[in-house]
């Protein structure tokens, strides 16, 4: 048997309830062997997250964005490209400001 299903066979005792677990995809996690111990258990219930999908989420999109325009870089370009960009954020309107951060800080 396996970890994570000895974790959540005591769980289960312990919580005396079913249980949700949301799983990634994990190769254990969707082989045969462990859809065949998760159907065993009528109080387990199995939810596989989605697949890689950058389009429904715009942040995916972001941030391949930064690691390709930071990819190969020296440490000190690194931080001049990065004061630059934060500076120029600092004057764009519609971005929320916090009212924490000091302005001396870029």
């Amino acid at each position: 048997m396996t970890v994570p299903i000895r974790l959540l066979d005591g769980a289960h005792q312990l919580l005396k309830a079913p249980l949700i677990v949301v799983w990634d995809r994990l190769s254990t996690h969707i082989s045969k062997t462990m859809k065949a111990l998760v159907a065993e258990r009528g109080w387990l219930t199995a939810v596989p997250l989605p697949g890689y999908e950058p389009d429904p989420n715009p942040v995916e999109g972001l941030w391949a964005h930064i690691k390709r325009s930071l990819a190969a870089r020296t440490l000190s370009e690194l931080e001049t490209l990065l004061r630059r960009r934060l500076k120029a954020l600092q004057y764009r309107h519609g971005i929320p400001r916090s009212q924490n951060v000091s302005r001396s800080a870029t």
